[in-house]
């Protein structure tokens, strides 16, 4: 049995770049909401970018 995944919220830390940016990318594309944080703030801004490029909302702390 398959159960959806959308709609639930993920907090991803070290999100800003690599493995962190790529698991908020496809979580965010599978209709998860996701919270981003990294330790630099101008790359988790981008990151974020990105993933708002790509699903409608994205939320960075």
């Amino acid at each position: 049995m398959f159960t959806s995944i959308s709609g639930n919220v993920a907090i991803v830390t070290g999100a800003a770049s690599g493995a962190g940016l790529g698991v908020a990318k496809v979580y965010a594309k599978n209709g998860i909401s996701v919270v981003i944080t990294g330790r630099t703030e101008s790359r988790l801004l981008s990151a974020k970018k990105e993933i708002e490029e790509q699903t409608l909302s994205c939320c960075c702390r």
